[in-house]
C-alpha cells in the first residue's frame, strides 16, 4: 500500500460496503461505535514493517489481521480505512453461509478482543 508510506500510517484496513454474515453486521457495528473502524473482520489489511516488528503473536491463533489490528487501535496507532470494490464470491467460505458460519465468527471476534484486552 503507498498509503503507509505517502501518509506514514502503520496500518490500513479495507472497508467492504455489504458485509457476508449477521455476525460481522454487528461487530461492524460496535466497532464503528469505538474505534472509527467499521469492518475489523475485513481480511486486506496492510500493516508496515516497522508497526508489524512490534507486535508478539498469540499461538496458535487463526483471527491475527484482527488481532494486530487490535493491537494497533489498542496502542494509538495510525491507522487508517479504506473502502474496497467486493465481486461475488467464486467458492465457498472457509467459515461458511450459515448458522455454523456466524457462530465461528462470533467465537474468533470474541476470542480476539478476549486477547486484546488482556495482552
Amino acid at each position: 500500500f503507498n498509503l503507509i508510506e505517502k501518509e506514514g500510517l502503520e496500518i490500513v484496513v479495507g472497508c467492504r460496503d455489504k458485509l457476508p454474515r449477521i455476525s460481522e453486521e454487528i461487530f461492524s457495528f460496535y466497532s464503528s461505535l469505538k474505534y472509527g473502524i467499521r469492518d475489523l473482520t475485513c481480511g486486506m489489511k496492510g500493516y508496515s514493517t516497522k508497526f508489524l516488528n512490534t507486535v508478539v503473536l498469540p499461538t496458535p491463533y487463526k483471527s491475527i489481521g484482527t488481532y494486530i489490528l487490535l493491537q494497533g487501535l489498542k496502542r494509538k496507532a495510525k491507522v487508517k480505512s479504506i473502502r474496497i470494490p467486493i465481486k461475488k464470491r467464486i467458492g465457498n467460505s472457509t467459515f461458511g453461509m450459515n448458522i455454523k458460519g456466524e457462530i465461528k465468527v462470533m467465537k474468533a471476534f470474541i476470542k480476539s478482543f478476549f486477547i486484546f484486552l488482556y495482552s
